[in-house]
Parts: C-alpha cells; sequence; structure tokens
C-alpha cells in the first residue's frame, strides 16, 4: 500500500535500508539510485492490486447472479464444476449427516447443547475431521444455504444447486 512504500522509500533514503531488490523488473535499488521510478513502481503494483480487489468482487457478483455458491462449499456440500463456472453439490457422505441434524433438532426433543452431544455421539465430523462445535452447528442450522439460496454482500440469491432440505424443515 502506498503508506508502506512511502516508509520504504524513507528508509532506503535514511540508509537503514541497504537495498530494495524488485523482482518482476530484476532491479536493485540502493540509497543513490532514482527512486522516482522505484516510487512509480510501488504505485502501479498499488493499482494492480485494487484493480484484481475489484475484479474479484465484480466476478463473485456474477456468480452470485448467476445462482451459483460464490465461497467454498459448506459442510454437507462439495464443488463442482468447471474452474469458471464452480458451484455446489451434496456430498455423498456429509450430506446425509447434514439432513439428520436439521430432521433432529426438528422434532422439538433437542437443545443445541444436545444436538451437539447427539452429533458427537454419531461421529459427525467437519471438512477438517475435527468435532462438529456447538457454534459450528448454530452456523449450519441458520445458514439458508441448505435449503437452496445464499447471502452474499447482504442479499439473498436463489441458488441453481441442489438443496439438502426444504425451507419448510429449515423453518422448524
Amino acid at each position: 500500500n502506498p503508506k508502506e512504500g512511502g516508509a520504504l522509500l524513507q528508509y532506503l533514503q535514511d540508509g537503514t535500508l541497504k537495498a530494495i531488490y524488485v523482482a518482476s523488473t530484476g532491479m536493485l535499488y540502493t540509497p543513490d539510485s532514482d527512486h522516482l521510478v522505484l516510487q512509480l513502481q510501488f504505485g502501479m503494483a498499488n493499482q494492480f492490486s485494487r484493480k484484481l480487489s475489484t475484479d474479484v468482487k465484480r466476478g463473485l457478483e456474477r456468480k452470485a447472479d448467476r445462482g451459483e455458491y460464490p465461497r467454498p462449499a459448506p459442510l454437507g456440500y462439495t464443488a463442482c464444476g468447471d474452474i469458471r463456472q464452480r458451484n455446489i453439490k451434496p456430498h455423498d457422505m456429509t450430506s446425509i449427516q447434514v439432513v439428520d441434524l436439521f430432521s433432529t433438532i426438528a422434532t422439538g426433543n433437542y437443545t443445541l447443547s444436545s444436538l451437539k452431544q447427539y452429533a458427537d455421539k454419531k461421529g459427525y465430523l467437519t471438512k477438517r475431521g475435527k468435532r462438529i462445535s456447538k457454534s459450528h452447528l448454530h452456523s449450519i442450522l441458520v445458514n439458508p444455504v441448505y435449503y437452496g439460496s445464499f447471502y452474499h454482500r447482504g442479499v439473498l440469491y436463489k441458488g441453481t444447486f441442489v438443496p439438502l432440505i426444504s425451507k419448510e424443515l429449515f423453518d422448524q
């Protein structure tokens, strides 16, 4: 960012840094070098980063507009499709477990704590192979992705992926 670029230039001029090597150009800048060129390179790098950020946000927005899930697949789903058209689909094993969690809590006989104990007894694990925490259970139970919708930047979108549960079960 510009603040760090300015600080690096100051360190170079003060002699705190002996040299700055720019790998993309192969240039080595010392306290005696032309710092204007280095300043321009810092500016170009900053602009590249800002443009990349804008492009990624725009791409995720388009993906959401098409109904494709714009984040990594949540528990119960797996990524599928081509790189530029990735979406999610139900995972063969964990989708059954997520449906079971929703069905179990919908009976009205379980609290979040008792549902966690139930999940532990059944051996349900996160994608990283750990026990599902109470907060993770809560995030699953309130995530609209499981009935086929998702939030992106505060807007609810209808997904084009297969939902694991009905909206009615979700609302219970």
